[in-house]
């Protein structure tokens, strides 16, 4: 699934992990001070147009979500794939995401809910991405593609995953897949 973790470490003291998603991706992640970095440097912080896959800025560990970014790249890199979940097929058979931690731990994620956003709409894109409130896990529910019966808490862990998607709201959209700790 991964290259060693401690050369990893060695290599970018940002890495916080490898996210492993079947038919997505199977790629470091990386934190960052910002959101703007990553976006255009790879793993090694090399300047490069695909990015990196990067936790949000706003992420803390007392957080009950942790949000990663990475570029659709349109060409099967990064989180190019993500955009599948839109199809009802493709959600259902592709249910977990897998992170492995620093430690090696793996963390088996299982989705409950694809949104797709506009993200000129800044009070609900950012309140929807950051710590789950009871109030944003309604939100999600009632904004979901897809029906799930998950039952959902704000106690839970959650990841989530978001990448840009221009097939609903043209280059403001953004396809982001909600997952909770199994």
């Amino acid at each position: 699934m991964k290259s060693d973790t401690s050369e990893l470490i060695g290599r970018n003291n940002d890495y916080i992990g490898w996210l492993y998603a079947p038919d997505i991706c199977n790629l470091p992640v990386v934190s960052s001070f910002d959101n703007s970095f990553y976006l255009t440097h790879d793993f090694d912080k090399n300047k490069n147009k695909y990015g990196s896959l990067f936790v949000d800025a706003s992420y803390d560990e007392s957080s009950n979500n942790m949000l990663i970014h990475g570029h659709n790249n349109f060409n099967g890199t990064m989180f190019s794939e993500l955009t599948n979940y839109n199809d009802s097929d493709f959600y259902n058979s592709h249910k977990y995401v897998y992170l492995i931690d620093r430690k090696d731990n793996v963390k088996k994620y299982a989705a409950f809910a694809v949104i797709n956003y506009n993200v000129s709409d800044k009070v609900q894109f950012n309140a929807l991405t950051t710590a789950l409130t009871q109030k944003t896990l309604d939100e999600i529910k009632k904004n979901n593609l897809y029906h799930s019966d998950i039952i959902l808490s704000p106690e839970q862990e959650f990841l989530t995953l978001s990448t840009c998607d221009p097939s609903v709201f043209g280059g403001n959209g953004r396809c982001v897949v909600y997952f909770v700790l199994t």
